[in-house]
């Protein structure tokens, strides 16, 4: 049988144990507790690049759950803000955007004064966006003459997202009837739209044009003197209207009355009439190796090459031929 002294032990002990059991166990909630604790301090200054940002993005964590700080990690917070601009952060703001995602209760959410989020950003220089312009107009300018481009609209530097920048310049319709223009640009940034605008080009083209230095009546064929070249800004009219040169005017004929200093264009001259209607023809006929000439007469006025009627006055019929040299017809 236990004696007195040995049960007062045993009951001493087990009433120790009965008061350690509630504080064991504290202690142990007390350590689970520590270990799902999360820690997120958030950077006094965040550059982000996309419109939109994440917790890893702007935040360290510390904790012992990969699985929660991987997947908060993710959390998209909201819109970044434009580049170059910048976004006040505060505990409260983002505790509220992490609500659901996690325990509040477990979360230690650290933001420093004046936190921050900045998007970061490039900026390229007005004098770069009109080199562009310009290097486009250039390619669309009219070949001939000398040709001076002028921005003629207000450019201003440009603030982009980082990264890669793509360029495209079109123009907006056709070049008006000063050979002005207009472009619309637009840069894209890793494959996204990020600016546009428009640009407007004004056309100075200068060149050497045949002008009359004297009045010519219509019907009056031109003469060397009458005749000069010059400098002048051919914006409004097209390569194709412009004469070559003085001697390619000498011998054609003012379409209608000309005053002086007018510059000539193809529309403005005709080429002189070799035949009148009624005047009389040597009509050729050829076939093989024989040649047969009649007389006759042209039912049209006509030019050196072109293809008239005429009667054959010997037999009294109409034949056709072309006009050559002098009065002859030939007729195939």
């Amino acid at each position: 049988m236990m004696g007195k002294p040995v049960r007062a032990i045993l009951a001493a002990l087990t009433v120790a144990a009965l008061l350690a059991a509630p504080v064991a166990m504290a202690q142990q909630a007390s350590g689970d507790k520590a270990l799902q604790r999360i820690t997120v301090r958030v950077l006094p200054q965040a550059e982000v690049y996309g419109k939109t940002f994440t917790l890893g993005e702007i935040a360290e964590m510390d904790g012992f759950d990969v699985d929660v700080l991987s997947r908060l990690a993710q959390v998209e917070l909201g819109r970044s803000p434009l580049p170059g601009r910048a976004m006040r952060l505060s505990a409260s703001w983002l505790a509220a955007r992490l609500r659901g995602e996690v325990d509040p209760d477990r979360l230690d959410i650290r933001v420093p004064d004046e936190a921050q989020v900045v998007r970061g950003s490039q900026t390229v220089s007005a004098r770069r966006i009109r080199e562009l312009v310009l290097e486009r107009a250039r390619k669309d300018a009219p070949t001939q003459g000398d040709t001076e481009l002028t921005i003629r609209t207000a450019v201003r530097d440009v603030v982009l997202p980082k990264g890669k920048v793509d360029w495209r310049i079109e123009p907006v319709g056709p070049a008006n009837s000063n050979g002005n223009r207009t472009y619309r640009v637009a840069a894209t940034v890793q494959g996204q739209r990020a600016w546009q605008g428009i640009v407007g080009i004004s056309q100075d083209v200068r060149r050497q044009v045949v002008v009359l230095t004297e009045a010519v009546a219509a019907g009056e064929p031109l003469r060397a003197e009458q005749l000069s070249t010059v400098e002048r800004d051919a914006a409004r009219m097209r390569e194709k209207d412009y004469i070559a040169g003085v001697d390619a005017a000498v011998g054609q004929v003012a379409a209608r009355d000309l005053r002086a200093d007018t510059v000539l264009r193809k529309a403005l001259l005709e080429t002189p009439v070799d035949l009148e209607e009624g005047d009389k023809v040597t009509i050729l006929f050829a076939a093989g190796g024989v040649r047969l000439t009649v007389p006759g007469v042209a039912m049209v006025q006509a030019k050196r090459g072109d293809f008239i009627p005429a009667r054959n006055l010997q037999s009294g019929k109409i034949v056709y031929g072309t006009l050559e040299a002098g009065d002859m017809l030939k007729v195939n």
